[in-house]
């Protein structure tokens, strides 16, 4: 029973159905890829925006009228992770910088009173949040802006854990899949 280059036709619809069941695998994987990714982003917003909302209401204004702000040890602490992360802060008050970083770019101000995006500190990769605020002088209000960043070890470690898995687990139904084709053709085709 050979075929075109000495081909069975159970090697050929093995083959076929072995290489189709990887492409759908890889496709699988691209996506959980993506998926892994999505979700250590969106862990790593909550956590710089918590922190940002922490600082923000530390913000006073002192009295002579101007913004002051104490910064809670506990903001920046929820930043820290095992990945050892670098942590960045900045405020910004009505005439300019405050406090902090002062090389830490601001986000402009988004639909949200939050802003993210990622950057660059000192060389370093990280992802930033700006959240907008006011703080009342009695009179006024002044607007300020609070910066963080931390640096991305942590979200791209949580993204190749995620992304691991994924794939071990997708390998395993590949390998089982392939199986139950290798045994399903050969029954099928015993007899031919």
């Amino acid at each position: 029973m050979g075929g075109p280059g000495g081909w069975s036709l159970r090697r050929r619809l093995l083959g076929w159905l072995l290489i189709s069941t990887a492409v759908l695998g890889l496709l699988a994987l691209a996506d959980t890829r993506a998926e892994a990714l999505r979700t250590a982003q969106g862990v790593s917003d909550r956590v710089l925006a918590g922190s940002a909302l922490a600082i923000a209401e530390r913000v006073a204004v002192d009295v002579s009228g101007s913004i002051e702000v104490d910064i809670p040890y506990s903001a920046l602490e929820m930043l820290a992770s095992t990945a050892e992360d670098q942590v960045f802060y900045r405020v910004d008050g009505p005439d300019g910088f405050l406090t902090g970083y002062d090389q830490l770019v601001v986000l402009p101000r988004a639909v949200e009173e939050i802003s993210f995006g990622d950057g660059a500190i000192e060389g370093v990769g990280v992802r930033i949040a700006t959240l907008y605020r006011q703080v009342s002088t009695g009179d006024a209000s002044l607007p300020f802006s609070v910066t963080v960043a931390e640096s991305t070890l942590a979200r791209d470690a949580l993204a190749r854990a995620i992304l691991w898995r994924s794939a071990l687990r997708l390998l395993g139904m590949i390998v089982g899949a392939a199986l139950i084709v290798w045994i399903t053709v050969t029954l099928a085709l015993r007899p031919l």
